[in-house]
């Protein structure tokens, strides 16, 4: 097993103008909410096509559109290849 970051697409931070800490609050929430439906494609991914043995895990998701990856140079290879999935970084 190998340790991964996989970078989804659309995951540039748009800057926040609002200035008040709830607008902040706000889009930083969004932001990890997109990254966590990302990942579930991908944990969806994963059981559709039986790679769960491939599969050390995943980290949590984050405001960043990224996610930790520990898994087969096999799977991070076919992840890079999923639809919402911009790179796979090894590390």
């Amino acid at each position: 097993m190998h340790h991964y970051t996989v970078v989804f697409k659309g995951s540039a931070a748009k800057e926040n103008t609002g200035k008040e800490a709830a607008g902040r609050a706000a889009f930083v929430n969004e932001r990890v909410r997109k990254t966590a439906n990302d990942l579930e494609s991908l944990r969806a991914l994963v059981t559709r096509e039986h790679l769960q043995g491939e599969l050390g895990g995943f980290g949590e998701p984050t405001a960043f559109g990224m996610v930790e990856l520990v898994a087969t140079p096999r799977l991070a290879a076919r992840i890079e290849r999923a639809a919402r999935v911009k790179a796979v970084i090894a590390e």
